[in-house]
């Protein structure tokens, strides 16, 4: 899909804030409208959030403190995050890392990729939205502690070869942690955004790009080039008459700085193999494990051109330790093929904007891993000696321009300061299925945003009254390798044993809303889908079930993300019979199979009843919650096991089970104050520590 992702509306109470979510660390920033985009620190005053979380005993914690006891607690311990979101258990990519990951990972019935950790003392499995929106609830936690103000509207940055699903997970995520997507960009949109803006502080790094920009009619063409430690994102944007355009983007999702790591470890195990004749691939995971850090340090000393000592790796094989040494040499060796993929990610993004690289006018590289000399000098090289700048405040570019996206978007009237305007274009391209399942492209990659294209495609069924037609992004030749979007259906076609032709109008919006619809057939019959209002729908559904049936279950231990599935369809009615347990809510049979699932939605009393179906009523609010009933031309109210005709919207956990309702209030706040939680809290069970 399109880098601009999808919007939401705008919360408007709080101030908006720029959130770069990265493999491995995670930054967030805010324009405060008087010129200055300032960077939020986290829990301990650092300017970056590693991206980690983790399960230790009954708690999770997040950020720093995960990262600081990973070698300790390795299986528990979840981290990149970013390659696993909105991936099946079945991509090939996840099956490349797999191996490489200290933490378990298992698919459900769905090929859905599933994290599996033992918390609790219990095995627990986790989606990767669920463990995303964990981060993104501390990012809401410091940024309200650092504003002391209520934060809700977000911009949220991703990698550009982000596919659709990939995104709609990112927002999902940002849902459960209780923050309103405004928009989803590109980082290196983000990026481009914030380097181009004339508002910037005249102190800035950037004002040498700002005084170019100064003369409207020139054309400026700038190159980010962002190697992060999971993916590489490269786009090509210019600035015009005061206009941020994206002209293309291109990119790699499984191509980063831990990439880098593992080369290096991968000839560790080589050499012990070839000059020890000591095979110990059996631990891998704990070498992993408990010497990743040596990795990652080695690389970033190698990457300052620093000499490297020997790494000491160990105790492994026979309690030895044993010395590994690395030369710069060996290092640009072992990464040569890496480089080579770098410098093809650049000519296609050159190559799809239609730009010779003698226009390029500026060469900005994103993060840690562009410090290495001998990647410079390809990328340098390639763009005919052109020089390449470089600084540690470019690390923070992705998350100040999604904060002055974020401004730009929450942000009208008098006194707003001027902003460029951003212009996208789409990741992928859009298509149809043509006979012989292949592609029929429709909306190219790379296509400026918004945009409107009608094309004509032609019903090869003969004598069909329906004919459906399945709608793509990717850029495969056959449809099978694309993924699919949607599927629109066009009835009332009259029956001709020549076929029919339709005209297909295909419309994408700025916020990346894309919309298909027919015009009118010879029966005068039209038909259109909204790809994002339909999957956002079924997101919005899935997510309530997660909130709702947080805990496991904990005589069959399945996960929550298998358990949901037996939840009532929100859309049936819920059934309510007369039982000899008078003081039970009634609820769904297929929502509740026992009765502590049913004092998860609050035990409540009711009325006698006939055997029938009902629909009742639910205002489930932050402190209070009250059911009511429509019976015998009245409302009535549902009383809880106390007689009250509200119920307290809190939960408790205790050593032998948990309370609901007002028995939390009356017995456990006091006394028990940690366990006894809100549901404004949103994902109530979740003590999470930083």
């Amino acid at each position: 899909m399109d880098g601009s992702g999808s919007s939401s509306g705008s919360g408007g109470k709080g101030p908006a804030i720029g959130i770069d979510l990265g493999s491995a660390y995670t930054r967030v920033a805010l324009f405060d409208g008087s010129g200055k985009v300032r960077m939020i620190p986290d829990d301990h005053g650092k300017p970056a959030m590693p991206s980690y979380v983790a399960f230790v005993g009954s708690e999770v914690l997040v950020g720093e403190v995960a990262r600081k006891q990973a070698a300790q607690n390795p299986a528990n311990t979840i981290f990149d995050v970013i390659r696993l979101i909105g991936r099946p258990y079945s991509h090939p990519s996840v099956k490349q890392d797999m191996w490489g990951w200290p933490f378990k990972v298992v698919a459900s019935q769905n090929d859905r990729l599933l994290v599996e950790v033992s918390w609790k003392g219990q095995s627990w499995q986790f989606t990767t939205v669920e463990i995303c929106s964990l981060m993104l609830m501390q990012v809401k936690k410091n940024a309200e502690k650092n504003l002391r103000a209520i934060v809700t509207d977000a911009v949220l940055t991703v990698p550009v070869h982000f596919n659709y699903e990939q995104r709609q997970a990112m927002k999902d995520a940002g849902m459960i942690a209780g923050l309103n997507i405004i928009q989803i960009i590109n980082v290196t949109e983000a990026s481009s955004l914030l380097l181009g803006t004339e508002r910037l502080s005249r102190s800035s790094i950037f004002c040498n790009i700002v005084a170019r920009l100064r003369s409207a009619h020139k054309e400026y063409n700038m190159v980010i080039f962002d190697l992060g430690a999971g993916t590489l994102d490269v786009s090509l944007t210019t600035i015009k008459e005061a206009v941020c355009k994206v002209r293309a983007t291109a990119g790699d999702v499984h191509l980063g700085g831990s990439d880098i790591e593992m080369n290096m470890v991968y000839h560790f195990f080589d050499s012990l193999r070839r000059d020890r004749h000591k095979d110990i691939s059996n631990i891998f995971r704990a070498v992993m494990s408990e010497h990743r850090t040596v990795f990652e340090g080695a690389k970033i000393a190698l990457s300052s051109g620093i000499n490297l000592e020997p790494m000491t790796i160990g105790p492994l094989y026979n309690n030895q330790i044993f010395k590994f040494p690395i030369s710069a040499e060996e290092f640009n060796k072992l990464n040569r093929e890496l480089f080579v993929k770098c410098i093809d990610t650049i000519n296609t993004c050159l190559r799809n904007a239609e730009i010779e690289v003698g226009k390029v006018d500026e060469v900005i590289l994103i993060g840690g891993s562009t410090r290495i000399p001998m990647l410079q000098s390809h990328i340098s090289q390639y763009f005919e000696g052109k020089e390449l700048k470089t600084s540690n405040h470019f690390e923070t570019a992705g998350a100040f321009g999604a904060a002055l996206r974020a401004y730009f978007l929450t942000t009208t009237g008098h006194g707003r300061v001027p902003c460029l305007p951003l212009q996208t274009a789409t990741t992928f391209s859009l298509g149809v299925q043509f006979p012989g399942g292949v592609m029929d492209v429709c909306i190219p990659k790379n296509t400026s945003i918004p945009t409107r294209i009608e094309k004509i495609i032609y019903s090869w069924r003969y004598n069909e009254r329906n004919f459906l037609v399945e709608v793509y992004e990717g850029e495969g030749r056959l449809t099978s390798e694309n993924n699919l979007l949607g599927v629109l259906e066009l009835s009332g076609v009259p029956l001709s044993p020549n076929g029919c032709d339709f005209k297909l109008c295909f419309e994408l919006d700025a916020n990346g809303t894309i919309t298909v619809m027919s015009g009118e057939n010879p029966a005068g019959i039209s038909n259109r889908i909204t790809m994002v209002t339909n999957d956002i729908e079924v997101s919005r559904r899935r997510l309530q079930e997660t909130l709702l049936y947080k805990e496991v279950e904990k005589v069959s231990k399945v996960s929550r993300t298998n358990s949901i599935t037996e939840s009532a369809n929100p859309h049936k009615q819920i059934q309510m019979r007369d039982e000899k347990s008078e003081n039970m809510m009634g609820q769904s049979s297929s929502q509740m199979r026992d009765e502590k699932s049913e004092k998860m939605m609050g035990q409540s009393s009711r009325r006698n009843v006939e055997t029938a179906e009902y629909a009742i009523g639910i205002d489930f609010g932050t402190n209070y919650s009250c059911v009511a009933i429509w019976q015998q031309n009245r409302v009535n109210i549902i009383e809880n096991e106390y007689g009250s005709r509200a119920t307290c919207s809190c939960v408790a956990f205790t050593d032998t089970g948990r309370l609901i309702g007002d028995v939390v209030n009356k017995e456990q706040v006091v006394m028990n104050t940690i366990p006894s939680l809100n549901f404004e809290l949103y994902l109530s069970f979740f003590p999470l520590k930083s």
